[in-house]
């Protein structure tokens, strides 16, 4: 404890509040889903944009996942395995990332997908012409079962 800012241990942000208004300067909301920037350029999407396959035909995961432009935006439309085929999970917008601050070329993207019993929020990137997913699933059921993590390895088919 630093003596010109004594903690309070029923106040543990200090005096006044001064963490939290600190925090609260710079935490904004996070909004999944655009492309738009309040200042610099807009991220280009080709990179992404198409029919990936998951190299795994018999995941349990994604197997197929369509990436298209909507205007400036993302919009990504995954197909899960199921006993019946595939299971259509929708189409949700994207939020775009580069590699860089100073970079526009689309390397990743982040979506997010409320599937009745499950939310699944799903981190894209292109490496070497190759798609990854790593989808962080979280259950809302109020089942048993665990939040999981899994990562899929897709490639494009041909446009």
């Amino acid at each position: 404890m630093h003596p010109s800012h004594p903690v309070d241990p029923a106040n543990p942000t200090g005096p006044a509040g001064s963490v939290s208004r600190e925090r609260d300067r710079f935490a904004r909301p996070v909004h999944i889903g655009t492309n738009r920037r309040e200042t610099g350029p807009v991220i280009e999407l080709a990179p992404l944009l198409g029919t990936w396959v998951n190299f795994d035909r018999t995941s349990r995961g994604i197997l197929r996942a369509e990436l298209a432009r909507a205007g400036d935006a993302l919009t990504v439309r995954p197909f899960g395995a199921s006993d019946s085929g595939l299971l259509e999970w929708g189409s949700a917008a994207a939020t775009v990332l580069s590699d860089d601050v100073a970079r526009t070329r689309a390397i990743g993207l982040i979506a997010a997908f409320d599937l009745r019993f499950q939310r699944v929020v799903l981190y894209g990137y292109v490496n070497r012409g190759l798609l990854t997913f790593e989808a962080a699933t979280t259950f809302t059921d109020d089942s048993p079962r665990a939040r999981y993590l899994t990562r899929q390895h897709f490639y494009r088919l041909p446009r």
